[in-house]
């Protein structure tokens, strides 16, 4: 059976459109009201205010004429409009010459079009483009006066303003400087390997367009803590099993090789670190080797300290005041009160308070919304 996305409206205008009848008040409603007009009282006050508004002659003044209209409305500031064919005084609504009742009436039909589809149609449209629009700004004003107000997803004006990179770090201008300097030790597209060596590697491989290797410098390193060159190719191309890559490594045969290529990080110094960072396009002052490029201390030198984590009860310093990582921020990891949880498998392969202060550092750029369409230059810039 075929379905309508007519509404009932619809189809009763329909209906009037094909029969070729008007859309009229309802036939109750004109029966009443004409029963009322005919009781003599009010079939009286009505003719008598037609007569003195029609017949100029009589001289009958306009409050005269007005007091008719509003008999019953306010007697000594008692109101019994019954009295009369009118409305209290503190109701606007204007009575007409043949009084309230036939007011009404005449409204009814004014608002139905009088007979005319056309009309009606457009009143109609009318009145629906009015109540969508005031509906918008009176949600519009209740959201932005709510404590609520996209909660789930902002939890401050600065977020709200900022798109979330507030809850990174509140240190623009230094922030944005130290992204600048950082090139591509940091890929927003691999934010999840934020602090790993094979990110790194990664890194280092797409931005040199080398192929399941790396530099022979970094190469050689890797080989003499006793990585082979299928190990180097595992980590530059992150083989590890998944839906889509069956034949994978194990997370942890993958983790053992990152485990053994961290110390290689390490040895990682001089004319070799020159060329790395040469690759990358980082100008961040003060490293000393390619491991210090997974230390968030050692890449924003100059705004590590208000780098921040989100939380369901709000930021938390990565850091604290003496340039130690936050004692809160692993117990906060491992609660799995945000994801990804815990930060103990990447504390068997880099120092502990590195793989802390990488999996905060992570979570927070991953709560800023197309931060994967970016790059760090880019995101500087922004900052700057």
């Amino acid at each position: 059976m075929a379905e309508s996305t007519a509404t009932p409206l619809q189809l009763t205008a329909g209906v009037g459109f094909y029969s070729g009848n008007a859309i009229t008040a309802n036939t109750q409603l004109a029966n009443s009201i004409a029963a009322y007009n005919s009781l003599a009282p009010i079939a009286n006050l009505i003719y008598t205010i037609g007569q003195a508004t029609s017949n100029v002659s009589l001289g009958i003044s306009a409050g005269t004429i007005a007091n008719l209209k509003t008999l019953g409305a306010n007697v000594a500031g008692n109101y019994c409009p019954a009295l009369g064919d009118s409305v209290p005084s503190n109701v606007s609504w204007a009575v007409g010459n043949a009084g309230y009742a036939t007011t009404i009436s005449t409204s009814a039909s004014t608002y139905l079009g009088g007979g005319d589809f056309g009309k009606f149609a457009q009143a109609f449209g009318a009145a629906q483009g009015y109540i969508s629009l005031t509906n918008n700004i009176i949600n519009s004003a209740v959201n932005a006066n709510s404590d609520d107000y996209l909660g789930p997803t902002f939890t401050n004006m600065n977020n709200l303003i900022t798109g979330d990179i507030a809850q990174v770090n509140l240190a623009f201008p230094a922030f944005g400087a130290d992204l600048a300097n950082i090139g591509c030790a940091i890929k927003f597209t691999r934010l999840e390997r934020i602090g790993t060596p094979a990110g790194l590697l990664q890194n280092l491989a797409e931005c040199g367009n080398m192929l399941n290797g790396s530099t022979p410098c970094v190469t050689a390193a890797l080989k003499s803590e006793g990585l082979t060159d299928q190990d180097i190719s595992d980590l530059v191309n992150n083989n590890v099993q998944s839906l889509y890559n069956q034949n994978g490594l194990t997370q942890n045969q993958f983790d053992t090789l990152q485990k053994l290529a961290y110390p290689a990080l390490l040895n990682v110094t001089g004319d070799c670190l020159t060329d790395v960072l040469s690759i990358l396009d980082t100008t961040t002052p003060g490293i000393l080797t390619m491991a210090d490029l997974l230390n968030p201390v050692k890449l924003f030198p100059t705004s590590f300290s208000s780098l921040t984590l989100p939380t369901p009860n709000g930021p938390l310093l990565i850091y604290d005041t003496t340039g130690a990582v936050n004692s809160v921020i692993a117990p906060t990891l491992n609660s799995g009160a945000i994801t990804p949880t815990g930060c103990d498998e990447l504390a068997k392969i880099i120092p502990q308070a590195n793989a802390a202060a990488s999996r905060a550092l992570q979570i927070a750029f991953q709560q800023v919304k197309g931060i994967t369409g970016t790059t760090t230059q880019q995101l500087a810039a922004i900052l700057q």
